[in-house]
């Protein structure tokens, strides 16, 4: 039970923080005076034992605790959870912060070791757009020098199944297309960015035999080994990571859409990164009826590394599957951009690279749909990108 003389509750406005007696463990005014802000979605608990849990990925409101002076006593209990669209201002809501701390006993906090991505655009190994293939493995295996790392790396997922990855240097480019750009939607509209770090992103798409190594199971509807993983949603894709950055030294997530577009783009300002049209040889992509397209047959998801590839050596940027970014969509900004990584809320994510299914204007550089997280699809698949 708890009365106003424990909390501010019932009341008419806020008081002073500390005017109540703190709980054991020093904290005041954990019950009342203002519903305090948490980082979770809110969303139902799981079922059974939880170890340090965060709450689902995404969301429509965050959590509210602790009550307010506005409310009864029952919404001040310990256990009572309110919620609210994050955006929204309310009288009575407020927060308090947390602060992760060392806990390992008796030892000073360790000094953070020098990130060495921070140094590659202040020694010149910042590719600006356009560049030649040559320069872009020039510069690649500068970079990997400096990294100590190579420009192509791979995980060992066992049974002979290898992630293979290739280093993309930092860079500066246009995002989005010109007005002229035939099949030039609304959302698309130009704008400079620069990516200050390198990563890796994955040479193919990932595949089946991947997934299934690491997930112990294969959602795929059109079954083989080194075809693309499909019928999974963005949200099958965080799961995916989370256990393959838990069985590896870690660091894989999806590409931001800027890291994706940069990297299908490898130096190009056309439509596709192998020019302002595609070749027989270059994707994967649906052509019956199209006479702007060269590409695979129709109707038939591919093997991996069934096309060439653009000038940063990565396979299938254009069409087979749509690729998951990491995103919510949105409007893009205006003016100079640097490391953007979308907006912080959103419905839809973002796809990339057009699929097998649709046609090659569909499948240029900029083309940038999107859809539910929850989304599957025989079309849809994911490439991993990685922070060295």
């Amino acid at each position: 039970m708890i009365t106003p003389q424990d909390a501010n509750i019932d009341g008419l406005g806020t008081k002073v923080v500390g005017s109540y007696k703190p709980n054991a463990f020093g904290l005041n005014d954990m019950h009342g005076n203002v519903w305090e802000w948490c980082q979770d979605w809110m969303a139902d608990y799981p079922e059974g034992a939880a170890m340090d849990p965060k709450g689902p990925a995404t969301g429509n409101d965050r959590v509210l605790r602790g009550g307010s002076f506005f409310l009864i006593e029952s919404h001040a209990r310990s256990s009572y959870r309110g919620s609210c669209l994050s955006f929204k201002q309310v009288e009575d809501s407020g927060f308090r912060l947390a602060r992760t701390v060392d806990v390992k006993a008796a030892i000073a906090p360790t000094e953070p070791k020098p990130d060495p991505t921070e140094i590659m655009s202040t020694k010149g190994n910042l590719l600006v757009s356009p560049f030649t293939e040559a320069k872009a493995k020039e510069v690649q295996k500068e970079v990997a020098k400096i990294l100590k790392k190579e420009v192509d790396e791979n995980e060992d997922l066992g049974k002979g199944i290898k992630l293979e990855m290739v280093l993309i240097p930092a860079g500066k480019f246009k995002m989005g297309s010109p007005a002229s750009e035939k099949g030039r939607q609304p959302t698309e509209n130009q704008h400079e960015v620069t990516l200050t770090k390198p990563y890796y992103i994955g040479k193919y798409e990932v595949t089946q035999d991947q997934w299934q190594e690491v997930m112990a199971n294969n959602p795929s509807k059109t079954k083989g080994e080194k075809l693309p993983v499909t019928d999974i949603s963005w949200n099958d894709c965080q799961e995916f990571i989370k256990k393959l950055n838990s069985t590896t030294n870690g660091g894989y997530r999806l590409p931001t859409e800027a890291e994706w577009e940069y990297a299908c783009r490898a130096g190009t300002t056309d439509a596709y990164s192998f020019g302002d049209s595609l070749k027989k040889g270059d994707s994967n992509c649906l052509t019956k009826g199209d006479p702007n397209s060269g590409g695979g047959a129709a109707g038939n998801i591919k093997l991996v590394g069934s096309y060439s590839p653009n000038a940063f050596g990565l396979h299938d940027m254009h069409g087979n599957v749509f690729e998951w970014c990491e995103d919510w969509f949105g409007a893009y900004p205006s003016g100079l951009v640097t490391d953007p990584k979308g907006p912080p809320t959103g419905d839809p994510r973002v796809l990339r690279g057009g699929a097998f299914t649709t046609h090659v204007i569909d499948a240029r550089s900029s083309y940038r749909p999107n859809i539910s997280p929850t989304y599957r699809s025989f079309s849809v698949g994911f490439r991993l990108a990685r922070t060295p």
